[in-house]
């Protein structure tokens, strides 16, 4: 997104979210901060987050759709593949290094491409 990041994070513990929040934010405002040759705040607003059970496997869907679908919403490009998006991941089966494929999304079939049929078909 053009001002603003999505993650979906599952920290070893629930009360780790903030300081992982807080390192991500510094480290990433640091590193723009130096590309930009600028200083000071970079973030305009301190993070927001929602939890939810692991075990919620249509919430975490529906996350993961809501993420993968925000440049279209917000009118940035047309589908669902988007430059700064690991939509690809789940669905071309691609490996960007970074990500991992949600437990929810290895749940929709029992092969990874039946997985990603069923979430090209979800989005």
């Amino acid at each position: 997104m053009s001002n603003h990041v999505h993650y979906l994070l599952e920290p070893a513990q629930p009360q780790d979210l903030p300081k992982i929040m807080h390192w991500l934010n510094w480290y990433t405002a640091m590193c723009f901060n130096r590309m930009l040759n600028r200083s000071g705040h970079f973030w305009e607003k301190r993070y927001h987050s929602t939890g939810f059970p692991n075990t919620d496997k249509r919430r975490a869907l529906n996350t993961l759709r809501y993420i993968h679908a925000n440049p279209k919403a917000a009118k940035m490009q047309q589908g669902f593949f988007y430059d700064y998006s690991n939509y690809g991941s789940y669905e071309r089966l691609t490996n960007d290094g970074i990500s991992q494929w949600h437990p929810a999304f290895l749940a929709l079939g029992a092969t990874i491409e039946i997985c990603a049929k069923a979430y090209r078909r979800c989005c």
